[in-house]
């Protein structure tokens, strides 16, 4: 007789397996059984496997003082008849009994996706990628801030900060956990920082293009799409290393799920109609070496800023007027 026997884990991963070849497989926590388990629980002499007459695998219960259960927690008595696959709980361990011709399932071929990730699966890189984010957060407090600058607070925020957002990769790996993924959290420590560092990136440049051309229709239609594109790709990479979702499906997913968020933001946000002026500037003041476009002088920029709020104003009082007739 020959057989396989493979420990899992709760999740039912195998941590090992061990194949062993006998009249009969004896299962223990004495020295002197074929299959020793280093647990309290599992007597001396635990179980042992034979084989019947006709071929089939028998389970004995050696008289063990916890018995044992099968995969639903029933207990199988002195007695059972075991098939491939079954699966046995045996003091704290689960134990799954296969023989050597049990199927296997289909060979995957690994996608570069799956490579990129084990690549990236590394301490040192995690490291390297928390780092670089909570420079950036520096470098953007830095030139974010008008007054005196107190290095200590800066950098204690910006620390703060990055020990925040480890609760994203965190939270990767604990899903990935219940939805039997295999754990790769260094890569999701690299992927996250990554995408918060892609983001500071896109929105500094939205600055400069918002500080040279100002609120054009084009430029917000440019910060839209790549907003949600951020965050499809954002979700898209939570799912993959969290699930065993299908690209398709991932994709499918993240845009619903994207589509949704900005749906409830643009529900939350409404209002009775009614319109109160007030300046907004969606600029950030640079340095005018990053202006590319043609400065205006001042005295223009005044007239400008007078004649929108002027139109503002006309479009302020028509709104209000037809909250008013709704009411």
């Amino acid at each position: 007789m020959e057989i396989v026997i493979e420990l899992l884990t709760r999740n039912n991963k195998v941590k090992s397996f061990h194949k062993l070849s006998g009249d009969s497989i004896k299962i223990g926590r004495s020295y002197e059984n074929d299959f020793v388990l280093h647990d309290e629980h599992i007597s001396p002499h635990h179980a042992e496997i034979i084989q019947s007459e006709i071929g089939s695998l028998v389970l004995i219960d050696k008289c063990s003082v916890n018995g044992i259960r099968d995969k639903k927690n029933k207990d199988l008595g002195s007695q059972a008849n075991l098939k491939s696959g079954d699966v046995l709980t045996i003091g704290k361990h689960l134990l799954r009994i296969v023989l050597p011709h049990h199927p296997v399932a289909e060979t995957k071929k690994m996608n570069a996706l799956e490579d990129i990730t084990n690549h990236l699966n590394q301490w040192y890189l995690a490291f390297i990628a928390a780092l670089v984010f909570f420079s950036s957060m520096v470098v953007k407090s830095y030139f974010s801030t008008i007054g005196d600058i107190i290095w200590t607070k800066v950098f204690a925020t910006s620390l703060l900060v990055t020990i925040a957002l480890m609760l994203f990769p965190l939270f990767i790996a604990i899903f990935a956990r219940v939805f039997k993924k295999e754990v790769r959290f260094f890569t999701a420590v690299v992927f996250s920082f990554t995408m918060f560092l892609a983001w500071q990136i896109t929105t500094a440049l939205g600055q400069v293009l918002l500080f040279n051309w100002g609120d054009s229709s084009l430029v917000n239609l440019g910060a839209d799409v790549v907003e949600f594109v951020m965050m499809v790709l954002f979700f898209c990479g939570c799912f993959y290393l969290a699930s065993n979702m299908s690209v398709k499906r991932l994709c499918i997913v993240s845009c619903s799920l994207v589509i949704s968020i900005a749906a409830l933001f643009h529900f939350s946000s409404q209002d009775d109609g009614k319109v109160q002026l007030y300046p907004v500037s969606y600029a950030v003041v640079l340095p005018p070496a990053m202006l590319v476009t043609t400065a205006i002088s001042t005295e223009q920029s005044i007239v400008n800023f007078e004649a929108l709020f002027e139109s503002a104003s006309r479009e302020s009082i028509k709104r209000n007027k037809e909250a008013d007739e709704h009411e």
